[in-house]
């Protein structure tokens, strides 16, 4: 894989129309401890730019969880969190990227 493209993963699934449905690896991972307030979790940072969207029109994200082998395949996908918002347009014309911050506490 590309180095570029070492973050990113497309499948490609039709369901009766162009729907595509594309995986990226997290922007930034970071493990918070306070141990006063007794705060254990990791924030996970995304971010999805013009670039990463290839000129598509984005309306859902989901957090995802997945076993990954040595062969680099995805096994056991669950699904953890999804967010469905209004159809954005990311293009180099619009300028708009997304920042999307998930806080996993344990």
């Amino acid at each position: 894989m590309p180095s570029e493209d070492a973050n990113f993963y497309t499948d490609t699934k039709v369901n009766g129309s162009d729907t595509q449905y594309m995986k990226k690896t997290f922007t930034k991972v970071k493990l918070i401890t306070d141990t006063v307030k007794d705060d254990y979790y990791v924030k996970v940072t995304l971010t999805i730019n013009e670039k990463d969207a290839r000129g598509s029109r984005i309306s859902e994200l989901g957090l995802f969880s997945a076993v990954v082998p040595s062969d680099n395949t995805y096994n056991d996908i669950k699904i953890f969190s999804r967010i469905t918002f209004e159809t954005e347009p990311l293009s180099a014309a619009t300028g708009k990227g997304l920042i999307v911050e998930y806080y996993v506490y344990a």
